[in-house]
């Protein structure tokens, strides 16, 4: 599995994955994905398949907070080089690309990225069916998230990173 950076090309494969993926009440907007693409390309990765097709995504900033907050969703900033939290705000897989472990693929490099950056945590909001799914990449729930995003009930999911 060959892993990028998104370009602008990708936008429309990258929403077609979004909006399969979430569904249109919580999927993100064309727009902020769009200005993700542009400003934390750095924390954008792509997993393509032998077309350079994308096929799977992970994207967040880095953040000062623990938590992921909802304004997260619509407040890009750049991200820091080094230090601070990497948010999950998405991480999809396109329909017909599910169960190859693309998912684990994407968590791992953005893991990588994260300790190559000195980050102290990976953090990201999950639906209740899928602690267990996060649980097992080593993140701890850390209980009901302040997020309402899409009108739902997050978990807040936290991977603490060593920097041996």
């Amino acid at each position: 599995m060959k892993v990028t950076h998104p370009t602008l090309q990708d936008l429309n494969t990258i929403m077609d994955i979004e909006i399969n993926s979430f569904g249109t009440q919580i999927a993100d907007s064309q727009s902020s994905m769009e200005e993700r693409i542009k400003v934390i390309n750095d924390t954008f990765l792509t997993v393509r398949n032998k077309d350079n097709q994308v096929i799977g995504y992970i994207v967040g900033p880095v953040s000062n907070n623990l938590y992921l907050t909802d304004d997260l969703f619509e407040q890009v900033q750049p991200n820091p080089r080094t230090g601070g939290v990497q948010i999950v705000l998405s991480l999809a897989t396109h329909p017909d690309a599910r169960g190859k472990n693309i998912g684990t693929h994407l968590l791992k490099s953005l893991e990588k990225l994260a300790i190559h950056n000195q980050r102290s945590a990976i953090s990201l909001t999950c639906l209740e069916h899928l602690i267990s799914y996060y649980e097992q990449f080593g993140f701890d729930n850390h209980g009901i998230a302040q997020s309402t995003y899409g009108g739902m009930k997050w978990y807040n999911m936290i991977k603490p990173l060593n920097h041996d």
